[in-house]
């Protein structure tokens, strides 16, 4: 025989239509060997090769009619966005809030430098690993992975005020007859008889700077796994033309994000680190120390509300 030829493959039929184990529809159910067309072999999975829960939303037991509301894409493109936009919100924060934190816990610069060092690590770590590991898998559940860290990463990073901050009887102004003294505890004061790893003037708290550390090694692998696989799995549910336009309309939510975060970083700055206390001075005080906190708590509430929502997606949209 001809070693050319092809030899016949499994094909699954429905109706008068019969696919074939490539993929290549045959509308008469003939051969298409004899046919004389170049045989078309799509670069796509169809949507039949997929497991019925994989066209499904939800997951676990969280599947049924209810969730079905989640299988659109315009929905996924909206909440892409405005997920992006939280994430460019948590990093203008960050470094809106820096020299405040860094006045509230005595972090030196050059620490505050490699505390942020430690996103761009770890979002070079998970790219290299978690991301190609993950590109096999469901990928909304990887996505609501990625927001879930960056949601965790927010209330690391507001643990160090509620642990090592400063004692609010120490930032209080107290009136003595004529004069005016502010109460300075052993809290805020490097003393040299202390344990230098407690106090020291070039390290400073190691403590709270470890769990800042912590926070942003976490905020940095919740990016990676967000961006990738967010992008992928748009490109991978939507035609390839209509792919720049939404992607164009997600970039747009991120570019919103450090403008908010900013915003919101000067709006906290103005309440003192103690919500509802008087410290007897004001902002303009250089004693004065804003509520740097405040911010992470909200970005940190809002990403894990909208964390699950993304591992309801269905694994490929039909």
């Amino acid at each position: 025989g001809n070693r050319n030829r092809i030899e016949p493959r499994l094909a699954m039929s429905s109706g008068g239509k019969t696919t074939s184990f490539l993929g290549v529809d045959d509308q008469d159910g003939k051969d298409v060997e004899g046919s004389g067309q170049p045989m078309k072999i799509p670069l796509e999975r169809s949507v039949s090769a997929y497991s019925e829960q994989d066209v499904q939303c939800g997951f676990w037991v969280f599947r049924g009619r209810f969730w079905q509301r989640l299988a659109s894409k315009k929905l996924y493109v909206l909440l892409f966005g405005f997920v992006g936009c939280l994430f460019g919100s948590t990093s203008a924060y960050f470094y809106g809030t820096l020299s405040t934190v860094e006045k509230s816990i005595q972090i030196s610069s050059k620490n505050a430098g490699i505390i942020t060092a430690g996103s761009d690590l770890s979002f070079v770590l998970a790219s290299l690993f978690l991301s190609y590991y993950a590109s096999n898998k469901r990928k909304p559940l990887w996505i609501a992975l990625g927001i879930l860290s960056m949601g965790l990463s927010c209330f690391v990073n507001a643990l160090p005020h509620f642990l090592f901050g400063p004692n609010v009887q120490d930032m209080i102004q107290q009136d003595l007859g004529n004069a005016t003294v502010t109460s300075k505890g052993s809290n805020n004061l490097c003393d040299e008889s202390r344990l230098p790893p407690d106090c020291s003037t070039d390290l400073g708290n190691l403590k709270p700077q470890m769990l800042l550390f912590f926070g942003s090694f976490l905020s940095g692998a919740g990016t990676s796994l967000y961006f990738t696989l967010g992008l992928t799995y748009l490109d991978d549910n939507i035609r390839k033309e209509k792919v720049p336009f939404l992607a164009s309309l997600a970039a747009f939510g991120r570019r919103l994000g450090p403008m908010l975060g900013f915003s919101m970083a000067s709006l906290c700055l103005k309440y003192f680190v103690f919500p509802g206390v008087d410290p007897g001075y004001d902002s303009s005080d250089p004693r004065w120390i804003g509520a740097w906190w405040v911010g992470w708590i909200v970005l940190g509430a809002v990403l894990l509300l909208v964390a699950p929502i993304f591992g309801e997606f269905v694994m490929v949209f039909g």
